[in-house]
């Protein structure tokens, strides 16, 4: 496993990638992991795929820790990321939970 952090300015979109390989192909799910849980619906802020999530209008309750987490039979992978948002209300500092 690894990681990332990714600066985002608030009301920017992100995403963060979760590429996988594996025989048979790896069940891919993404977690909030300041919030300890799984993310598992797609809706006007956020978009998930298999292989993409992507957060619209980042603010500070967006801030913190994401993971892809990818299971097969043979083993289990994660991909972390670190979002801080900046500049909310145009205060130009960093904004976090």
């Amino acid at each position: 496993s690894f990681g990332r952090t990714v600066v985002a300015p608030w009301r920017s979109s992100v995403t963060f990638e979760c590429l996988t390989l594996g025989d048979p192909e790896p069940k891919v799910s993404w977690w909030e992991a300041n919030a300890r849980r799984q993310l598992l619906i797609s809706d006007d802020k956020v978009q998930m795929s298999s292989s993409a999530l992507a957060l619209r209008d980042v603010g500070a309750s967006d801030a913190g820790n994401y993971s892809c987490v990818a299971d097969n039979p043979h083993g289990r992978d994660e991909i972390r990321y670190e979002l801080i948002v900046r500049g909310e209300s145009g205060s130009g500092g960093e904004q976090g939970r």
